[in-house]
């Protein structure tokens, strides 16, 4: 009779139930693996650019075809023949300095040749003269200015030509109507050169006069023959000088209120700072107008050079001008909140929800979007409005309300979408420069090109 009770209990199963829930288990792998192969060939593919250091100096900084005008007189010898220079090209010359000879014949320079061979030596007033000249150029030399010294070499070589041909040539009849013997007629940097533009002025620049390949230079040497009205040389007269450049109309706004500028001579990497005005030229053209009170005996041979203003150089992280987003975020008074933590990338705040309640003792460590000197920046995903901060070392309390809709970008580096606000330090047509800090962007962050369909905090498929 037991035995029939304790059978009683038994329950029978239908056979077909373990296969059916078999099945039922089957479809709902089969259905989860086509929905994530589904989404897999579906989703939208995000593309990103890795954030990399930049500068603006290709921006700010321009390099420029310069032309030289200066104060130049030339001179056109009197007499046909052939002419003999006593003094070497760039050299500083006085107002009557022995210059040059002409020799209708080609006598003369057979006749100093021979007198100097004979006597080339110099009087003791000449050595004097040297001496003295020596001797101030040492009491007033300056180790900042070591290039100076081959000015004076080079005006030293000049004085002792100078002086020996003078002696030669007070040996030589003055009667001799066939000799020429010519001094210079002003004080300033004597050339033997012309090309001219030695009469230019900046009102009557034109575009073409930059053009290399249509520079004609004419160059005259000791034993040259010259016509008479020819010109033989030329002087530099003024210490102050100035150097040309064409500006397109981007550049004259860009420069529309410079007055003084940072400059390369790019033949021989020499920085300078000059003044600097916008005028217009002969065909109405805008031209920048570079004026300099020294250096012009180093490049008094140059006509046409090339120029590079410098502007400000500013570094940061460079980013696409696609990739910039706005989003609203909250401001956060620094004082509210403290460093530490197990992140670099995250501020601790006491934070209560009602104001009856005060705040634990320990800070809640929040996802900063970025900072400035007065504020933290915090997403609405990190924190809500009417909040309530209180101080970390004061009674002070805070109520989070404040907002802004600032400008940024999402990075994507790790596997979701974080709000990164940019500051800005410049900008172009194609990307932003921005500052880096330790709560923004870093070197190498992958920053989402397009972020406009992006949240913060969005997980990101990969």
């Amino acid at each position: 009779m037991n035995s029939k009770k304790e059978n009683s209990k038994v329950i029978k199963f239908n056979g077909k139930t373990p296969f059916k829930m078999l099945l039922l288990f089957l479809l709902v792998i089969v259905a989860y693996i086509v929905a994530y192969v589904f989404n897999y060939f579906n989703k939208e593919d995000i593309s990103y650019f890795e954030v990399t250091r930049g500068s603006n100096d290709d921006e700010v900084s321009q390099v420029f075809q310069g032309i030289a005008i200066r104060d130049e007189l030339t001179v056109k010898t009197k007499q046909g023949g052939y002419i003999d220079y006593f003094v070497n090209e760039n050299s500083r010359v006085s107002k009557n300095t022995i210059l040059y000879s002409v020799d209708s014949t080609g006598k003369l320079k057979r006749k100093l040749d021979k007198l100097n061979a004979n006597a080339a030596s110099l009087t003791d007033e000449n050595l004097a003269t040297i001496s003295e000249n020596i001797y101030e150029f040492s009491n007033n030399y300056n180790d900042m200015k070591f290039s100076e010294v081959y000015n004076f070499k080079t005006s030293i070589k000049g004085k002792v030509v100078d002086l020996v041909n003078r002696n030669s040539l007070n040996k030589i009849s003055k009667k001799n109507k066939n000799y020429s013997i010519n001094k210079a007629d002003v004080t300033g940097i004597v050339l033997y050169r012309t090309d001219g533009f030695e009469k230019l002025k900046p009102s009557k620049l034109k575009v073409e006069y930059f053009n290399n390949k249509e520079y004609k230079l004419n160059k005259i040497t000791s034993g040259d023959k010259v016509n008479k009205g020819d010109v033989v040389y030329k002087t530099i007269n003024d210490e102050e000088w100035s150097v040309a450049i064409p500006l397109s109309d981007k550049d004259a706004k860009k420069y529309k209120k410079t007055e003084a500028v940072n400059i390369t001579f790019l033949s021989d990497n020499l920085e300078t700072k000059a003044n600097f005005k916008i005028i217009k030229g002969a065909d109405y053209k805008n031209y920048g107008i570079i004026t300099l009170s020294k250096y012009v005996i180093r490049y008094s041979t140059e006509r046409l050079f090339n120029i590079k203003i410098v502007g400000e150089s500013l570094n940061g992280l460079k980013i696409p001008k696609s990739a910039m987003v706005h989003q609203r975020i909250y401001k956060i008074p620094k004082k509210f909140g403290i460093r530490g933590g197990n992140s670099t990338s995250k501020v601790g705040f006491r934070v209560r929800n009602d104001k009856n309640i005060k705040a634990d003792i320990e800070p809640k460590y929040i996802d900063i979007n970025g900072t400035d000197d007065k504020y933290y920046y915090i997403s609405s995903s990190n924190i809500n409005a009417g909040d309530i901060l209180d101080g970390i070392n004061s009674n002070d309390m805070y109520i989070v309300s404040e907002y802004e809709n600032a400008k940024g970008v999402f990075d994507i580096s790790n596997g979701y979408a974080r709000f990164v606000k940019v500051n800005e330090i410049y900008k172009t047509d194609e990307y932003y420069l921005v500052k880096r800090d330790q709560f923004g962007l870093h070197e190498y962050d992958r920053i989402a090109l397009d972020g406009s369909t992006l949240k913060d905090r969005q997980i990101i498929s990969r």
